[in-house]
């Protein structure tokens, strides 16, 4: 691709920068006009704008148009290595530039990386989904912290059709994440159905259950919890509920050992329990006992049982992990030969053939050769005399 050499683009930089200090904005524009004159291909565009914004250090409002202009053609020309590269360096340039609109860079690099992945050919694929993949779980961290529950269910849901697309080992694994925030979605809109029925229906035990179920279960929320309990709660629940909304660190080890207890054998053990909710009350009652084994602080039979309990858990945490699907190992290729070995080899496959050939041959003359008739008399068996008769008397 043909570049406009830096001597020329400084010079026509330099050129329009004191016009546009003074004119403002349609300067400002008139100058990218300027820049990107002559350029044929929108990567060409992004580099010439990227290496203009670069001799604009001082004045930064200058610098930010030019960064963002370099980026929107190197959106255009995604598939290009030059413009992508363009457009990535510019986008770094405006985070640290214009840091109050750093969430719309990070936006646009993910859409960059995405104009990559979906324009490129099919070997350039395999090299342009991995970054791809790492930004779109990024944008599903970052969503789920905000609460965004729809954002974090597509952002993991694109990154596992990529991995799929690639056969990735990690698939697995990034599938059963976007699958456990679509079930968290549907516990909380069944919470506020199961509030709503409970508000004309006060009496139903059964129903306050199944609400405290998936407060403290699925949602692993029992602070949010207190407020569903009622008087014909079980007396389990109505004690443990509170005590589990507290700090696991400002618990004493008889609670510990209570609550460690409580999610271990009951809750975890919970009829219809997901694989996700039995990782959460597994991971809690884990917690509970490493935090009674700190306040113990004796070697005894008590402690000794703890620690077998805990060894349990991590034992079914990871019968329960998620794991990468296990990479094909290719056996490695056979090593080279020399070339006397392969002309020994050779000459020693030759001279194979050329005796198949010869026995291949020497069968097929002995079938066609004319066979002739046999016109010999058969031997008549010797005919064997009969002994002597004995006389009598003899």
């Amino acid at each position: 691709m043909a570049r406009a050499k830096p001597v020329i683009l400084a010079g026509v930089f330099l050129s329009c920068l004191s016009v546009c200090v003074s004119a403002g904005d349609a300067a400002t524009h008139a100058l990218v006009a300027k820049v990107v004159e002559g350029a044929k291909t929108d990567a060409e565009r992004a580099v010439r704008l990227l290496e203009a914004a670069k001799l604009a250090g001082d004045d930064v409002k200058t610098q930010v148009l030019l960064l963002e202009s370099s980026v929107d053609y190197g959106l255009r020309g995604a598939q290009d290595p030059d413009g992508f590269k363009a457009a990535e360096e510019a986008i770094a340039l405006l985070r640290e530039k214009d840091a109050a609109r750093a969430a719309q860079w990070g936006d646009k690099r993910l859409e960059l990386h995405r104009l990559r992945y979906r324009r490129t050919n099919a070997e350039e694929k395999k090299d342009a989904c991995k970054p791809l993949i790492d930004l779109l779980l990024e944008a599903s961290t970052s969503a789920e912290q905000k609460g965004d529950l729809d954002a974090v269910i597509a952002f993991g849901k694109e990154a596992a059709h990529v991995a799929s697309e690639q056969k990735l080992p990690e698939e697995p694994v990034i599938a059963h994440g976007w699958v456990r925030q679509a079930h968290l979605k549907k516990c909380h809109e069944r919470v506020e159905q199961y509030r709503n029925a409970l508000k004309a229906r006060p009496q139903d035990g059964a129903l306050r259950m199944t609400l405290l179920k998936l407060q403290v279960i699925d949602l692993n929320r029992p602070r949010e919890a207190i407020q569903d309990v009622g008087r014909d709660t079980p007396h389990r629940w109505r004690v443990n509920v509170p005590l589990a909304a507290e700090p696991v660190d400002k618990m004493n080890k008889d609670i510990c050992k209570t609550l460690a207890g409580w999610y271990y054998d009951e809750l975890s053990n919970n009829a219809g329990i997901v694989v996700f909710s039995q990782v959460l009350m597994l991971n809690r009652a884990k917690a509970y006992y490493e935090r009674f084994l700190a306040l113990h602080n004796r070697q005894d039979a008590e402690s000794l049982e703890v620690h077998l309990t805990v060894k349990k858990i991590d034992e079914e945490l990871e019968r329960l992990r998620v794991k990468p699907r296990p990479v094909e190992v290719k056996p490695p290729p056979p090593p080279e030969l020399s070339k006397e070995e392969q002309e020994r080899q050779r000459k020693l496959l030759e001279e194979q053939k050329r005796k198949a050939a010869e026995e291949a041959a020497l069968r097929r003359w002995r079938w066609r050769r004319p066979q002739k008739p046999d016109t010999r008399q058969p031997e008549r068996p010797p005919t064997q005399e009969p002994p002597p008769r004995q006389r009598r008397g003899g």
